[in-house]
């Protein structure tokens, strides 16, 4: 229960109204309010680290497009982190009613999102998330007892690996040149905001920088199948993103992001 008297004053000083709403969507550790009325959303953090790399990213982002949420103020307190950012407009691709009545759009949209992710250029872009970047933080997961293995996807596993361990090194194994581009990280539905039929913003940079595309591409792949409930779009949504699609580069995306 977030207690609005508790909050930095440099945080609570932009917020007029502490009617707020909790968001439970998110699979991170990190709680999140909305406060409608003014138009803003505070996520605080108990990982330093993910905070940081959000609001060095969101900064960033800040200066250089328009794909990320305006961000308000941030503190950084010894146990926690808070994040103040302007709320997004439009609706979740992930929303069911718009998948219902459009999945066509929906489709579009989220083409259209990776590519004005991909048309960033990348030669002053300073956050790597490439494989050997990844593979730390996943060895880091690995090592703190830190992935839950009840959310692993059978689909994706297909009875290959039993343990954390198993999986990481099979990546470190089969890695792969990088087709390197700007990657939002969880590229997947709920993260991607979409308005009067384009992309209005995304949410949830902690994993963003240069890393291959395929990252991308794997994570909305998985996230369409789940959202809309099968993987009829799926080859329409190929046909419009319109590279050519790595099937090895997919697995090896998906299995590590069962370590995150």
């Amino acid at each position: 229960m977030l207690i609005f008297d508790n909050l930095p004053l440099h945080i609570k000083k932009h917020i007029k109204h502490p009617r707020y709403e909790k968001d439970h969507m998110g699979m991170s550790d990190a709680d999140i309010y909305i406060f409608k009325e003014d138009q803003c959303v505070l996520k605080v953090f108990k990982n330093h680290v993910e905070a940081k790399h959000t609001i060095d990213v969101m900064l960033w982002l800040n200066e250089h497009s328009d794909l990320s949420p305006k961000l308000i103020a941030y503190e950084i307190q010894e146990d926690v982190t808070y994040l103040l950012m302007h709320m997004l407009e439009g609706n979740m691709t992930s929303d069911d009613d718009i998948i219902q009545q459009n999945p066509k759009e929906v489709i579009d949209c989220l083409v259209e999102g990776l590519h004005r992710l991909w048309r960033m250029p990348i030669d002053q872009c300073p956050f790597d998330m490439r494989i050997e970047q990844k593979l730390k933080i996943a060895k880091h997961h690995v090592d703190t007892d830190n992935v839950d293995v009840l959310t692993w996807d059978d689909e994706i596993n297909q009875n290959r690996f039993h343990t954390p361990g198993e999986i990481y090194d099979h990546l470190v194994g089969h890695q792969h040149e990088e087709d390197l581009v700007f990657s939002h990280g969880d590229y997947c539905l709920p993260n991607i905001f979409i308005k009067n039929h384009h992309v209005e913003g995304m949410i949830d940079f902690g994993l963003s920088g240069i890393a291959d595309r395929h990252c991308d591409i794997a994570l909305c792949m998985r996230s369409i199948k789940y959202n809309f409930g099968s993987d009829a779009y799926i080859s329409l949504f190929k046909e419009r993103l319109g590279v050519n699609i790595d099937d090895e580069k997919i697995d090896y995306y998906l299995l590590l992001d069962e370590l995150f």
